[in-house]
């Protein structure tokens, strides 16, 4: 017999609920350290080094790596993050460094619109 569908919604937005409570989900809970969240950026141009900027102000995140397939905004990216922390990120022109280095935890992706989905798939 099929359930009811407000009973099946019931059911299954706790079983959601119960699921996103759950801390050994996160890759960052089963850590168990308060070390920053290391990131890799993936496009450097307007939208990614506003984000940089942003986000190298932070004490929670680290930027560990840039990536751009234009050589001035990857140094531009670079020297942002150099600046502004003292630590010189990783700098590629291909997406797939940033994808297989174990040291980044995450990446932002600023790339132009049709680069999204290949990168975000790609991360995945």
């Amino acid at each position: 017999m099929i359930p009811p569908r407000r009973t099946f919604l019931k059911t299954g937005a706790a079983a959601a609920a119960a699921s996103m409570l759950s801390d050994t989900a996160s890759p960052v809970a089963i850590r168990h350290t308060h070390a920053p969240i290391r990131i890799g950026f993936i496009g450097c141009g307007g939208m990614g080094s506003n984000h940089l900027r942003t986000l190298s102000k932070r004490s929670d995140v680290q930027v560990v790596a840039v990536c751009d397939v234009d050589t001035e905004k990857l140094a531009a990216a670079a020297k942002i993050i150099s600046e502004s922390t003292g630590r010189e990120p990783q700098k590629t022109d291909d997406l797939r460094t940033i994808l297989s280095d174990a040291n980044v935890d995450c990446v932002f992706i600023a790339t132009p619109d049709h680069w999204h989905a290949p990168a975000a798939i790609m991360a995945l």
